[in-house]
């Protein structure tokens, strides 16, 4: 089939419209998604100190590991 332009543009776009349907989101879904979206954050920042400690070279730990906080955290257990 040849190609052939449309004659009227508007009566174009408005038998695409017809077939296009808007989809209501529940309020309900986009709570949800601005609690995960808070609760990731929250999970960044709490998990920031781990991925730091992470990244410590040898002598850092041997360092962290002479301080009295790591000492007393060793005795309790």
């Amino acid at each position: 089939m040849t190609y052939r332009p449309y004659p009227n543009v508007d009566r174009a776009l408005a038998q695409l419209d017809r077939h296009a349907h808007p989809v209501e989101v529940p309020e309900w879904r986009v709570k949800m998604a601005a609690d995960a979206r808070r609760a990731l954050a929250a999970a960044a920042k709490a998990l920031e100190p781990m991925g730091r400690t992470s990244r410590f070279t040898d002598r850092e730990w041997d360092r962290a590991a002479e301080s009295p906080f790591w000492q007393e955290g060793l005795k309790t257990g």
